[in-house]
């Protein structure tokens, strides 16, 4: 499933020509300018690359999705399971069923399970009885509780200490939007000097 698609075969020969057309134009724009001004002729050819590479970019992000396939080839020495990363093209990532599609970074991304040839949805849950008890969970809360109730408190010094230093830290910056409000509002007084 995975894509032959050749870079040439991204766009028609039209979208081939508008898209080449503006990045030699500001290649040419570039070389020109490296004979007049060199530092804006660099940025031209920049602008040249960079404009093409986006609207490659763009097409190959319209065209194709990313796809996690996990090969698996059963042998006589047993299985061997390889992590694929794919780009498919849209139209057949859309025809999967929903199973496949987990989020990732808050975008469904299909995982694959490829066992020779035949595609399955990933379900990695542990299907079954849990071996976790509701009295174990209960016991795992009270636990918290009760390290939590059993954390020494802090000693009377160190409270102090830290009541003293918010104090300080309270009265300064009162001094400092104190002093700052009373040059905004005193007039400058003008000095006479003596010819």
């Amino acid at each position: 499933m995975q894509h032959q698609h050749k870079i040439k075969e991204l766009f028609t020969i039209k979208e081939w020509i508008t898209n080449g057309g503006f990045s030699v134009l500001f290649l040419v724009l570039g070389i020109y300018y490296l004979f007049v001004l060199p530092n804006y002729g660099f940025m031209f050819i920049g602008f040249s690359f960079i404009i093409f590479f986006l609207f490659v970019f763009l097409r190959v992000n319209k065209l194709f999705m990313k796809v996690y396939r996990i090969k698996i080839q059963e042998t006589e020495l047993g299985s061997k399971p390889r992590l694929l990363i794919e780009y498919w093209l849209k139209e057949d990532v859309l025809e999967l069923d929903k199973e496949f599609f987990w989020l990732e970074r808050n975008k469904y991304t299909p995982v694959i399970c490829d066992i020779n040839g035949e595609f399955k949805p990933v379900y990695p849950f542990i299907k079954g009885k849990s071996t976790i008890t509701s009295g174990q969970l209960y016991r795992s809360l009270v636990q918290k509780a009760t390290d939590m109730l059993m954390k020494p408190e802090k000693s009377d010094i160190l409270k102090a200490i830290e009541t003293g230093a918010l104090l300080i830290l309270t009265g300064g910056g009162a001094l400092l939007i104190i002093s700052l409000v009373s040059n905004i509002i005193a007039p400058e007084v003008p000095v006479n000097v003596a010819p």
